[in-house]
């Protein structure tokens, strides 16, 4: 096989099958969860993205999705399409992540935002947020170790 035919999309693929966590693994603890996703950011370091782990009843993981793909310092995130995506795959909870291409960890006043909106879309269908995970690079931030869930 000749690696220079390879496209870095198929390159990507094949590591986020080969090295994340499969479906029906559980996430133990937000480093693992951050393993997890690290992948789904790598392509394009200075794009926002917004990523969903959709869990089942046992919190094992039913599939993860970008969501939402936006610019170097935003992502519209829209509650009606990852409600749409929730219902879809029967989740019972859902972690979020996104990550922030500046290297700042720290929650915007629009993360904030939006998660609470989310939360709240989520708690009327009896979905539950565990987490929402901000990446920067080596570094991450917990919604719910903050209290911020």
């Amino acid at each position: 096989m000749n690696l220079s035919m390879v496209s870095d999309t198929d390159l990507q693929s094949e590591y986020i099958k080969r090295f994340t966590l499969k479906a029906g693994d559980r996430i133990a603890c937000a480093d693992d969860l951050v393993c997890h996703l690290r992948p789904y950011f790598s392509d394009d370091p200075y794009r926002e993205k917004f990523v969903c782990i959709f869990l089942n009843g046992r919190n094992q993981i039913i599939a993860t999705e970008t969501l939402f793909e936006g610019s170097l310092n935003t992502s519209a995130v829209y509650p009606r399409e990852v409600i749409r995506r929730i219902l879809h795959h029967g989740s019972a909870a859902v972690l979020f992540c996104h990550n922030h291409p500046s290297g700042n960890t720290n929650p915007s006043n629009d993360d904030l935002t939006i998660t609470k909106k989310l939360v709240e879309a989520a708690n009327t269908i009896d979905v539950t947020v565990h987490d929402n995970i901000i990446i920067a690079g080596t570094e991450y931030t917990s919604f719910s170790d903050k209290g911020l869930i």
